[in-house]
């Protein structure tokens, strides 16, 4: 494995932006025509079984690189694909930048619905949509990874977003506060009487509302579990 000095290494891409549907093998097919390649994948999680939506391809001859990156469009399975150089240094970049928590998701909306809203934000590695073990429904709040920084700053700032009709919640990827109550409370779920003490017991999680469910197991995937994000640039 060498590197040049920006950090790039040699020869190697990485391809955002992947329809559901390519695999390692429609990605090798696309790529090959710009030189010949050594190894190619598309990143799947182990989860779900679905792609991530990214993937590596490394070239023999690493001026290929200079020829993919040369042309302005990729189509991969009808879809614009985002190839770059893959570089180390985000080998080191925190996970967590990459991501944010999308919290009052609606029941109706899955993953592929999730993906395409914030598709329109940038390029979208990673979509995780919690959901409750032997239940249909999910649990109201997923992790999004993008493979910009700035474009989850800028999500981030917004707050509140409309979702197709329901409104959501984003917030950085933290990890809870122990201190504080382990569920996700959406604004407005605290009760207060008139006179602005807090209603007994509106404090806990209301069963109506699988999104009041804990963070759980988000660590897990943010450390590059079965689900982890773009950030694992090195392949």
């Amino acid at each position: 494995m060498a590197f040049d000095a920006q950090g790039n290494e040699v020869g190697k891409l990485f391809v955002g932006g992947l329809h559901q549907s390519t695999n390692t093998d429609g990605l090798h097919n696309y790529f090959s025509k710009f030189g010949e390649i050594e190894e190619s994948i598309v990143m799947m999680d182990n989860r779900t079984g679905r792609s991530r939506g990214f993937g590596y391809v490394k070239f023999k001859d690493p001026s290929a690189v200079d020829e993919v990156l040369k042309e302005k469009q990729h189509v991969i399975d009808s879809k614009e694909v985002d190839p770059k150089r893959c570089n180390i240094n985000m080998r080191g970049k925190n996970r967590r930048s990459l991501k944010i928590f999308v919290g009052g998701i609606a029941f109706e909306h899955d993953e592929e619905t999730i993906r395409a809203f914030f598709q329109s934000f940038g390029n979208v590695t990673d979509v995780n949509l919690l959901s409750n073990p032997g239940r249909p429904r999910h649990r109201g709040f997923a992790f999004v990874g993008f493979d910009d920084e700035d474009v989850v700053k800028k999500l981030i700032k917004m707050h509140f977003v409309n979702l197709n009709g329901k409104q959501v919640e984003i917030k950085p990827m933290e990890p809870p506060n122990p201190q504080k109550s382990a569920g996700y409370m959406p604004p407005g779920m605290l009760g207060l009487h008139g006179n602005g003490r807090p209603v007994r017991g509106a404090g806990r999680m209301n069963p109506l509302h699988s999104y009041n469910m804990p963070y759980a197991n988000w660590n897990q995937w943010n450390q590059g579990g079965g689900a982890g994000g773009a950030a694992d640039m090195g392949g």
